[in-house]
């Protein structure tokens, strides 16, 4: 949509002709309108609007705009259909509820010894993860949710942490009800 300052009014010139010959390049379809822009003297169709699929428009138009501007300002109610997300399975570990006497416990229990004893560091490392592995599975094992709605890319953990001070903020004022808070 916008003002191309070609008319598509009148006899079929060079700057009309080009002007089409893009939209339809780019496989778009130029709704029609009216005469959109307006002077004293004469009256023309600058502004124009185009689409990939005229079938999705529901409705457009124009609305004149005297003290605004001399060019109508033009709309398009276009059907768009958002592809639903596929969800998606996460796999993640809760730290949050260990216990952490039991944890403690069952490393106590390991034989780190052989970590120490391994004839290669190779095998140290590989001995170590598998310790490591086998208590993070029995004390945070691995959990897989389903997601079907992404979190929105625009909250950052500034957001989130500013969204944390005004529910605190509000549960205080709430619990107190103090104008102050």
């Amino acid at each position: 949509m916008g003002d191309f300052n070609c008319s598509l009014l009148g006899p079929d010139n060079y700057d009309k002709t080009n002007l089409a010959n893009l939209f339809r390049s780019c496989n778009l379809t130029i709704l029609l309108l009216n005469t959109t822009h307006h002077t004293a003297t004469a009256d023309t169709l600058l502004d124009v609007m185009a689409v990939a699929d005229p079938d999705r428009v529901v409705h457009h138009g124009q609305y004149p705009a005297p003290g605004l501007s001399r060019h109508d300002l033009i709309f398009c109610v276009y059907r768009l259909s958002i592809p639903k997300a596929c969800p998606k399975f996460v796999s993640f570990r809760n730290y949050k509820y260990i216990d952490s006497d039991a944890l403690l416990n069952n490393a106590w229990a390991l034989p780190w010894n052989e970590v120490i004893l391994a004839p290669t560091v190779d095998l140290m490392v590989n001995k170590f993860s598998s310790f490591v592995s086998s208590l993070c599975d029995q004390h945070a094992p691995l959990v897989t949710r389903r997601v079907t709605r992404r979190p929105a890319p625009w909250i950052t953990d500034v957001i989130r942490n500013l969204q944390a001070q005004r529910d605190s903020a509000f549960r205080k004022a709430k619990r107190t009800k103090s104008p102050a808070d």
